[in-house]
């Protein structure tokens, strides 16, 4: 018979690591350092022989338990990584296949930024295992902030849905229709009809198009660009903020404004003056030949060419910084870039009126630059 289980139990099967273990034996010690009151306010010493029989029967086989996706969702904020961690290893065990609820979707989706390598790691792992839609945009996510990591990089493999390769025939597709050696592909996904029930499994709508592969111009990479500095604000409640969405209207704004003051871009700022990017780009300060950034959950868009920069860069040995950034931060560097996956590395020589480096190109600029564009090179060979 099948019984829910407690989340008294949640809480000690994720303390002791043991969702899915086969060893036979388990020390109750190991209860002493866990931070259970994160996730009951029920005492340890209170746990008692009924928390100990229930995880003996479920290792014996004798009985099978169930957690709640509310648990599991409540499981999963907790301030504590390794509460979280454990939290999805418990989620790939129990739910199996079972749709995920529309709270513990978005769960998934918020750790998909988690601050904690391990969290968003397992949930790499776990997203192999669960019947979640548009686990394949979420594994993509994961692995853009760390793609140099190979722990990382084979969770994510590991977990790729058998129905990514339509993404990939479908852009063959569009470019053999658009019959040119270089096109702009955009891919669109949505999950379906506006009208669809919370239990409903969403059916992924996917819209590939292609248009002319538009260069910036050569000047942008020789001589810098000018930026301002947005008078926006955007907030850290705002749902779309760290997402590729189509809601475009408030940085075509942003960036209305730049080009019309004939700067070539914005810098967007958090209503708490910290840099979050651009208007359509990433960006990067560089202070004593380190590279500073702001940090995902910042939030920012976690762009495919930023976490490329941070690759190159870190292998060219340089220092890279994941932090807050200030607009004192940006007007004192001694270089500032921008990325994309279009513009690639942009050098910005000047702030407003504002000249940085001299209004040169920097070093550090130069070096990222040209080891970007050997990556690429590398990586998509015509």
């Amino acid at each position: 018979m099948l019984r829910r289980l407690p989340l008294t139990i949640l809480a000690f099967l994720v303390a002791v690591g043991a969702v899915g273990s086969q060893e036979p034996e388990i020390s109750f010690k190991k209860l002493a350092v866990f931070p259970f009151a994160v996730l009951s306010k029920t005492p340890m010493e209170h746990l008692g022989e009924k928390v100990r029989q229930e995880f003996e029967e479920r290792l014996k086989g004798e009985g099978f338990t169930m957690v709640s996706q509310v648990d599991l969702v409540k499981a999963l904020q907790a301030p504590d990584e390794r509460v979280r961690e454990g939290a999805l290893r418990v989620a790939a065990s129990f739910l199996g296949r079972q749709p995920s609820s529309e709270s513990l979707a978005g769960q998934f989706r918020t750790l998909s930024r988690d601050g904690s390598l391990r969290v968003r790691y397992q949930l790499a792992l776990a997203l192999g295992q669960l019947q979640h839609p548009g686990r394949g945009l979420l594994l993509a996510e994961i692995l853009a902030q760390d793609t140099a990591n190979p722990w990382m990089q084979t969770g994510v493999l590991c977990s790729v849905p058998p129905d990514a390769g339509e993404l990939r025939d479908a852009v063959q597709r569009v470019l053999l229709a658009a019959r040119t050696d270089e096109a702009r592909v955009r891919l669109t996904v949505t999950t379906g009809s506006l009208h669809a029930e919370a239990a409903d499994t969403p059916r992924l709508t996917v819209v590939a198009t292609a248009s002319p592969g538009q260069k910036y111009p050569p000047e942008c990479y020789t001589k810098g660009v000018t930026v301002i500095a947005s008078d926006y604000r955007v907030s850290r409640f705002d749902p779309t903020l760290g997402h590729k969405t189509t809601s475009y209207f408030s940085r075509l704004a942003m960036l209305r404004v730049a080009h019309l003051k004939g700067a070539f871009e914005a810098l967007v700022f958090t209503d708490d003056d910290l840099l979050t990017e651009g208007a359509i780009s990433n960006v990067f300060v560089v202070r004593n030949e380190e590279l500073w950034t702001p940090p995902v959950d910042t939030p920012i868009l976690p762009g495919i060419t930023r976490a490329a920069v941070i690759e190159v860069a870190r292998e060219l040995g340089l220092a890279v910084r994941e932090m807050g950034v200030t607009l004192d931060d940006v007007l004192s560097a001694d270089e500032v870039f921008l990325t994309g996956s279009m513009m690639e590395v942009v050098p910005v020589v000047r702030i407003e009126r504002q000249a940085v480096a001299q209004e040169k190109i920097g070093d550090v600029t130069r070096q990222i630059g040209l080891a970007y564009a050997r990556l690429v090179d590398q990586e998509c060979p015509v």
